[in-house]
């Protein structure tokens, strides 16, 4: 419907001058209807729909892979303006123009994480991680996200992000605040926000990184540490061999150390087991 459109027609009955001096300090695509307005977190503009203004104007083209042309490179916002795009551009052919996820899932998620590093290095954080403490510790991301919420055709991108970084597959259903996981940053209110104080605008700069990395496959030793159980205490999602049952680890346990303490005469005894 035309009622959420950010851009609109200019209102005739106004005063030649006042029109002139809004006309001046007016921002593109923003609603002269201060009523129907809503400030976007960037630049401060009035609109309509800021989430999508936000999204097409502020964040990067990928962000929100469904409602973005991935041949032009270009983000509408809403699903509409993209079949709008696909008729008047691509006649109708969206063959490697619409997001799929057998053609553009891992790219889009390598994507999504440059993006979240070059943030957090704007930041100088360590660990892209941070950045969700600082969601949750700054108390302008409580006022301004503890009631939003990721709309249903978010969720399968989410997913898609939990997954192939080896996250809690559970957090693409949450709300954005607190921030639970990396996930909740992807929401368009909280990521803006974080741009806004990390003071990286670069939209433009592309840069992919795989978050996860595989373990290295070997033969492991265990050292007489439960490497099992205490992986599954601190949820790592290293050493996925271990999630085998255990008369299957030892066709990749290479030999396992036992210590033997005889309290009774005071003597230990190491053995090596094959």
């Amino acid at each position: 419907m035309d009622e959420d459109l950010d851009y609109e027609d200019y209102i005739s009955d106004k005063d030649e001058t006042e029109a002139q001096e809004t006309r001046a300090k007016h921002i593109n695509g923003a609603t002269l209807i201060k009523k129907r307005g809503r400030s976007c977190p960037l630049c401060k503009g009035k609109f309509t729909h800021p989430r999508r203004h936000t999204l097409r104007a502020h964040l990067p083209w990928y962000l929100y892979p469904s409602t973005a042309c991935w041949s032009c490179k270009l983000q509408f916002g809403q699903a509409r303006f993209v079949q709008i795009h696909m008729i008047e551009v691509h006649s109708s052919d969206d063959v490697g123009c619409r997001y799929t996820d057998e053609q553009y899932e891992q790219k889009w998620v390598e994507l999504v994480n440059g993006y979240l590093k070059q943030i957090s290095n704007a930041f100088g954080f360590k660990e892209v991680s941070q950045a969700c403490d600082y969601v949750n510790q700054n108390i302008r991301f409580r006022e301004s996200c503890h009631q939003s919420t990721f709309l249903d055709e978010d969720i399968s991108p989410i997913l898609s992000f939990n997954r192939i970084n080896h996250l809690e597959p559970d957090t693409a259903y949450m709300k954005p605040y607190p921030a639970v996981s990396l996930s909740s940053l992807l929401h368009w209110k909280v990521l803006s926000l974080l741009t806004l104080d990390s003071g990286y605008l670069d939209t433009s700069t592309e840069q992919r990184l795989q978050l996860y990395i595989p373990p290295v496959k070997i033969n492991f030793v265990d050292s007489h540490f439960h490497l099992e159980k205490l992986r599954r205490r601190v949820g790592s999602s290293d050493f996925p061999q271990f999630n085998t049952d255990k008369d299957q680890i030892k066709n990749f346990l290479q030999f396992g150390i036992s210590n033997y303490c005889f309290l009774r005469n005071g003597q230990a005894v190491l053995n090596a087991k094959n």
